[in-house]
């Protein structure tokens, strides 16, 4: 369940860096390379309210999945920031660090979504 961020953060960057590569772009590898790590921080941390909830009822995964985006929202915000305050990459971190915002948000909630309609399921079984 945690891999299938790395797994989002690999195909992202070869899917962009193919397309560089077609269009005669240079991929710029080194700001590939912060934002998949920032990315990977980002999502793997944003999983631990998942992995940390004691309870297994609807409203705790609800409140994990909540935490979990707040919490993926704000390391990529305070990563980004801090990325481009102190090492003063080009342009193109900012480029890289947008699609993998998303390809891990995706990811993320495809974790909590799962986790939400499980409870929700043996929810209404335990109430039958």
């Amino acid at each position: 369940m945690a891999l299938i961020n790395p797994l989002l953060i690999i195909i992202a960057s070869a899917a962009g860096v193919g397309v560089a590569h077609v269009a005669g772009f240079n991929p710029h590898l080194h700001e590939l390379m912060l934002a998949a790590i920032a990315a990977l921080l980002a999502s793997e941390a944003a999983l631990l309210p998942h992995f940390l909830k004691k309870e297994t009822s609807a409203v705790a995964a609800f409140q994990a999945a909540l935490y979990g985006t707040i919490i993926h929202l704000l390391l990529f915000l305070i990563q980004g920031a801090s990325i481009v305050l102190l090492l003063k990459p080009n342009l193109a971190f900012t480029w890289w660090l947008m699609p993998m915002y998303w390809v891990t948000l995706a990811g993320v909630c495809s974790v909590f979504i799962r986790t939400m309609r499980s409870s929700a399921e043996s929810t209404k079984t335990a109430t039958n």
